[in-house]
């Protein structure tokens, strides 16, 4: 017992750390409080909660992957919360819709499939990436026709495709700078 005959607290064990790591990791996403909004049946607020979280969405030191560069794990937090943002508004029904906006739902879907493109970018651009990585290649690499192509360095090249990662990793994007980044990795498709 301490001075004040309270007991002393022991340091958390390791399997006690391991117990609360989805909580902290909750609570570093900024998840908590609109699951207990939403828990509690105060849908207007959590859907506004879920959609700050979403369009804000600063990824957590834990979001860096072995580079040290931001981790797509980001965006797909903010896909999470932009399809509960939209699941907690039509909970919240005509009654609530008034006070989240007539256009809240159709601007947290637009916000969702904008961060679903950007993963899709993010995936693509890893992919350019990696191929231009590989050793022992005869042929020309991707990322090396790319660059001759844009008349550019490979490194250079992939200096800016990384940055256009790197961003869309941290950032919901305007839909302006999304399709340039994709527009210069030539990551299209003919349909």
């Amino acid at each position: 017992a301490g001075a004040d005959g309270a007991e002393a607290s022991e340091p958390p064990s390791a399997a006690d750390a391991r117990r609360f790591e989805p909580v902290a990791a909750a609570l570093r996403a900024g998840m908590l409080l609109p699951r207990l909004l939403h828990q509690r049946g105060q849908y207007v607020d959590a859907a506004a909660a879920f959609a700050e979280l979403g369009a804000s969405g600063a990824p957590q030191p834990a979001d860096a992957d072995a580079d040290g560069r931001p981790s797509p794990r980001g965006i797909e937090q903010r896909i999470a919360a932009f399809s509960l943002a939209i699941a907690a508004a039509r909970h919240a029904g005509a009654a609530g819709s008034g006070r989240l906006g007539a256009d809240f739902v159709r601007v947290a879907e637009e916000n969702l499939q904008r961060s679903q493109l950007q993963l899709r970018v993010v995936g693509a651009i890893e992919a350019l990436v990696a191929g231009a990585a590989e050793p022992g290649a005869d042929a020309e690499t991707p990322i090396a026709k790319l660059a001759r192509e844009a008349s550019r360095e490979p490194a250079e090249l992939t200096a800016a495709l990384l940055a256009q990662r790197d961003a869309a990793c941290t950032t919901l994007l305007p839909l302006d700078d999304l399709f340039k980044g994709a527009w210069e990795a030539r990551l299209w498709e003919c349909a």
